[in-house]
């Protein structure tokens, strides 16, 4: 390679690194949910819609914080030990996670630690199935979740 295209290329590189990693931090930003009036009722959140507006939550209403998911992160983590999978998986689950809660399909699961639970039971599944030589069974899922969630429901998320 020339100098030139050394320039060139870390040039790029850097114009890259600016732009293109930028990523939000949902677990301190509103989060959008369904028109007020919402209240709580013994766990999740709730809204009643009349007019299927969007609307913020404030931040201290908000069940998932940076403990959750590092409850969610060890708990991936003993299962791929268990499983003998690779531990690189949880990285990657983890940075699904991450990226599906920044969509607007996932305010229910910033909104409700069961359905963030969920998800990123899902995503740890996921990511076994795509990066391990075994996949986990949906029904396995359901029952390292203690029943919570059925094998159904790990699907459908």
């Amino acid at each position: 390679m020339m100098m030139n295209d050394i320039q060139h290329t870390i040039e790029a590189m850097c114009r890259q690194e600016q732009n293109g990693y930028k990523t939000a931090d949902y677990l301190h930003q509103e989060q959008p949910v369904q028109e007020q009036p919402w209240k709580r009722q013994r766990g999740p959140l709730h809204a009643v819609s009349s007019n299927n507006n969007i609307v913020n939550i404030p931040i201290e209403l908000v069940d998932i914080d940076q403990e959750c998911r590092s409850k969610m992160a060890a708990w991936c983590f003993q299962v791929v030990d268990f499983c003998k999978f690779s531990r690189e998986t949880v990285s990657i689950a983890m940075n699904l996670l991450d990226r599906f809660l920044l969509t607007r399909a996932a305010a229910p699961a910033k909104a409700n630690r069961k359905t963030y639970q969920l998800a990123a039971m899902t995503c740890l599944y996921t990511a076994v199935k795509i990066h391990e030589p075994e996949a986990m069974d949906p029904k396995l899922v359901s029952n390292l979740s203690r029943g919570t969630y059925s094998a159904a429901e790990v699907e459908a998320m």
